[in-house]
């Protein structure tokens, strides 16, 4: 099982505990967890981070990392937003 995180972990991790410079190790986790298949994330979040700073610059190098959006993924998003409003 493969847990999806969202722009909170990315941004969080990189302003307050795990900053590029001083946590590198953090980054080459979340890598490495992707890779691994126990991590994934989207493409939005590349949106959502999108700015003029290091993690915007590495969020944009990560195609691995923030996977593209398909249509054939629209009703499970829905039965999922479903669930979390309910």
């Amino acid at each position: 099982m493969a847990y999806l995180l969202d722009d909170d972990v990315f941004v969080r991790g990189n302003r307050q505990n795990y900053s590029f410079d001083f946590c590198p190790a953090f980054w080459d986790w979340i890598i490495a967890a992707f890779d691994d298949d126990k991590l994934c994330s989207v493409e939005m979040v590349r949106t959502e981070i999108a700015g003029d700073d290091e993690l915007s610059k590495w969020a944009k190098d990560r195609d691995d990392v923030l996977l593209p959006f398909d249509k054939n993924d629209e009703p499970s998003q829905r039965r999922e937003s479903e669930w979390v409003y309910s």
